[in-house]
């Protein structure tokens, strides 16, 4: 029954309407990351294996995953085969179809979706092995409108703070240290309120936003790729998800293609 309704759903996937669909080139960015959890072996040579795909995230309901979280309806997301320039030249491997959320319960919203690499076998770039198995992908999204608000808010806040700096910087080698005291705290509070307008805007300043079926325009910002491995007590604990590389997301633009 259970991989009858994977059957179903993976079909679903691969036969979803064109008019749902928002597509996305991925760049991947697999090697060893600070603090990795991944055996000592694996990327030790240090450098860097580049693969690029494209997407696209669908509206059709997915099977669920732990990864993607309780009660999220995901949804089916496609994928064109990944390709890599090798020592023998441009390389293809076989992504399969995976699922997608976003959560809008936090700010910014997060995006996790997951790939199959698990076709990919013996791939490997520069002494970096591709896992095959699923990638797990997870970045801060940003509504687009709620990103030109906050474009639009940076520059007065930067002015207050850099008039807040000059203050400071008048009083700083005068005698009264009350007064430095105050313009100390204004100049702080004027950092504070920056910091908070930046906490809206992706790091990655992509041009274009892209689109998802149901959701508004979205920016997506770069993030990690994880692989899942078993908890300390196998299935009586929770899973582990160990960091691979990053990835970003690119929207295409209609008529454009994946070089």
């Amino acid at each position: 029954m259970l991989r009858s309704r994977r059957g179903i759903v993976i079909l679903a996937c691969l036969f979803a309407t064109a008019d749902a669909l928002a597509k996305w080139n991925v760049a991947l960015n697999l090697g060893r990351e600070p603090g990795s959890s991944m055996p000592e072996s694996w990327a030790a040579s240090g450098a860097r294996f580049f693969l690029q795909t494209q997407i696209e995230f669908g509206d059709d309901p997915a099977a669920e995953e732990p990864f993607l979280g309780r009660g999220r309806a995901p949804r089916c997301v496609t994928a064109e085969s990944a390709s890599f320039t090798g020592v023998g030249g441009r390389r293809e491997v076989a992504v399969g179809s995976g699922a997608w959320v976003l959560a809008r319960d936090r700010a910014p919203s997060v995006l996790r979706f997951w790939l199959d690499f698990s076709g990919a076998t013996d791939v490997e770039s520069r002494g970096v092995a591709l896992p095959a198995e699923k990638l797990y992908f997870t970045a801060s999204a940003f509504d687009a409108a709620d990103v030109a608000d906050a474009r639009r808010d940076l520059l007065p806040a930067n002015q207050k703070r850099a008039a807040a700096q000059a203050e400071v910087d008048e009083v700083r080698e005068g005698p009264n240290l009350f007064a430095l005291a105050k313009k100390m705290d204004a100049l702080a509070a004027a950092q504070s309120a920056v910091e908070r307008v930046e906490e809206r805007l992706p790091k990655v300043r992509d041009p274009n936003a892209g689109a998802l079926p149901g959701e508004a325009k979205l920016f997506v910002d770069q993030g990690p790729i994880s692989v899942k491995r078993p908890g300390l007590f196998g299935p009586f604990s929770r899973e582990k998800y160990f960091i691979v590389g990053t990835f970003s997301l690119t929207p295409v633009l209609e008529g454009a293609e994946l070089a």
